[in-house]
């Protein structure tokens, strides 16, 4: 796509859902940035920019989308993992032949295994690890994202503080993460702590009326400082999403591409290149229809 021929089209989104009233500078230069566009398979479209002047919330930013419509018969949702170990989010995915992949949820840095509840195929990998006793969840379980042949939708906790609600989602591929940033186009409250409102490197996943979104922001480096999750919301807004879900970021955010290996510049190594990827325990990928 020649430089983001969508911008209208967000920004009519953005004006209808929030009205004029709540245009603001930063999400005018997030729209009319110089986007660079790839065509990764028919239907499926990655996007990038680096705002290296202090365009957008008065810093700079190095965000990577995945844009794939919902209507795409060419390719499919697939979550991959490592088992009982871990491994780059660039390994997963290349096991798997995958088109595109980010890190996934929450894990055990020590021991591997996810920390969160993962269903694949219709078995459960991983279960919620509690941390605040039986029943009680936190902030980093208050959504899922689910998917099945025909639908992909992001889910909020329905009763927060009761256990099993993520057993019961009734979709044989299941992830479990948070915060859950937008529920039906309205921010959710997030708690008041550094995880929330300190800027980091993000990953998370939207749905628009149309299309599943993957977004990464790149962080810790003075050349993008990542963004707090009140800032990564307000850019899901820009992007049109009707319902966001964080996953894992800081040293574990990772955007890949099956052309180009990691595009984002991952932060582990504290350098700025693509070598900075930390091994992780889950991905989300997209992968071609095994008839494609």
């Amino acid at each position: 796509m020649k430089r983001w021929n969508l911008v209208l089209l967000y920004l009519g989104i953005f004006l209808t859902i929030y009205g004029q009233k709540n245009i603001s500078q930063d999400s005018i230069s997030f729209i009319h940035a110089a986007w660079v566009h790839d065509t990764l398979y028919n239907g499926v479209f990655h996007a990038h920019c680096h705002f290296d002047s202090n365009q957008i919330f008065n810093s700079n930013q190095n965000i990577h989308i995945l844009r794939v419509a919902k209507s795409n018969s060419n390719v499919q949702w697939k979550i991959g993992t490592a088992g009982n170990e871990l491994l780059k989010t660039s390994t997963i995915a290349q096991k798997e032949e995958a088109l595109a992949a980010v890190n996934g949820s929450f894990f055990n840095m020590k021991k591997g295994g996810s920390v969160n509840f993962i269903r694949i195929n219709g078995i459960m990998t991983d279960t919620s690890a509690n941390d605040k006793g039986p029943g009680i969840y936190g902030q980093n379980q208050s959504g899922a994202f689910a998917y099945d042949d025909k639908n992909f939708v992001i889910l909020k906790r329905d009763i927060p503080g009761q256990g099993k609600w993520e057993e019961n989602i009734p979709f044989p591929n299941v992830m479990e993460c948070g915060p859950i940033l937008l529920v039906d186009t309205q921010k959710q409250p997030l708690l008041d702590s550094p995880f929330n409102n300190n800027r980091h490197p993000r990953t998370c996943v939207c749905v628009t009326e149309n299309e599943t979104l993957l977004i990464t922001a790149d962080g810790r480096n003075a050349l993008a400082q990542g963004l707090s999750l009140h800032e990564l919301t307000d850019v899901l807004i820009w992007l049109g999403c009707k319902n966001g879900l964080n996953l894992d970021g800081g040293g574990s955010t990772t955007f890949y591409l099956r052309d180009k290996g990691v595009v984002n510049m991952p932060c582990d190594n504290k350098l700025w290149d693509h070598e900075g990827e930390r091994p992780v325990s889950n991905a989300l990928m997209l992968v071609l229809c095994p008839d494609k």
